[in-house]
């Protein structure tokens, strides 16, 4: 890849140490969203560098225009932003484009890179947000669009704790009280999305340096806990208000991996058999439901009434 490496104020000579998720990043680069974190006993850091990424991976298993991977080694190629290499769920090499938008480039360390760790280190990255209950975490699950991050959000306002936002974490080997990993402090909200809660985005971080998805940080959750219900997003069109279909366990796992963050590398690197393990391992006893929705914020404080119903029942 050509161009240099960025210079100035996001990089210190000196090594730093932030906590997303489950991972502590070592690196050189400066991560403001993220906290700054001590190493825990025994753990694996992930070291993030800048550096040159390799032009091509010696024995890929899948190739795209923009990525080729295999079972151990990732690699991203974003015209404009950055080249990213990723190694055994431990190693981040950064080239940046020169003139890559640094917000850019740091926000996909935060999401499609982090995705990646978690699939080499064997976790479950659901493309879900999710909230604390009595019984566990219920992680609402959807492609982008489908309203995880807004539900989340209001739910919030009316007293719910939020665990998670754009990726619940699930590891399958924990015990059962342990499953869901805490996750980033933070929601990411689209400015319609702030202005129908009578928020404002001024003075909130951008995802991306050239959209208008924010950074709505939030207190960070301390410990893993259960996970109790998956609740798929699904739009109700001329359905006057919100219904609950629970789903046999078949079309669970399908749903699970229809909506897992980048499940297109599950696929592409012939994982699927322990894939499957995995799913089958994060859903012992965990309730599974599709629920649908009338879509749009005037509808939002009905759908959020039937849904702490339907979440009191279990209780």
């Amino acid at each position: 890849m050509q161009g240099n490496a960025p210079s100035g104020g996001w990089r210190k000579p000196t090594l730093n140490s932030y906590r997303i998720g489950p991972f502590l990043y070592v690196t050189e680069l400066l991560l403001p969203e993220l906290p700054l974190a001590a190493a825990e006993e025994g753990e694996r850091p992930v070291n993030i560098r800048l550096g040159t990424t390799p032009a091509a991976l010696s024995a890929p298993l899948a190739t795209a225009e923009s990525y080729e991977a295999n079972d151990t080694e990732f690699l991203l190629r974003l015209p404009g932003i950055a080249n990213y290499y990723v190694r055994d769920g431990v190693e981040i090499v950064v080239h940046p484009d020169a003139g890559g938008p640094e917000l850019d480039v740091r926000s996909y360390l935060m999401g499609n890179l982090f995705a990646v760790l978690c699939h080499q280190r064997g976790l479950l990255p659901l493309h879900a947000s999710a909230i604390a209950t009595p019984q566990g975490a219920v992680a609402f699950l959807g492609a982008s669009g489908a309203g995880k991050s807004s539900i989340a959000a209001f739910l919030a306002r009316r007293g719910h704790r939020i665990l998670a936002d754009d990726i619940c974490l699930v590891d399958p080997a924990a015990p059962r009280d342990q499953r869901v990993l805490p996750m980033a402090p933070w929601l990411k909200l689209w400015s319609a999305t702030l202005d129908a809660m009578g928020e404002s985005s001024q003075g909130l971080p951008r995802i991306f340096s050239d959209d208008e998805k924010y950074r709505y940080v939030l207190q960070q959750p301390e410990a893993p806990t259960p996970l109790a219900e998956l609740i798929l997003l699904d739009r109700a069109e001329g359905q006057a208000g919100a219904s609950f279909e629970p789903l046999a366990p078949v079309h669970a796992l399908h749903a699970v991996l229809d909506f897992t963050y980048q499940s297109w590398l599950v696929r592409a690197t012939g994982r699927m058999d322990r894939y499957f393990l995995r799913c089958g391992q994060a859903l012992d006893g965990v309730r599974v439901t599709r629920m649908r929705r009338p879509w749009g914020f005037e509808a939002m404080d009905a759908t959020l009434e039937a849904l702490e119903t339907h979440l009191a029942v279990r209780r």
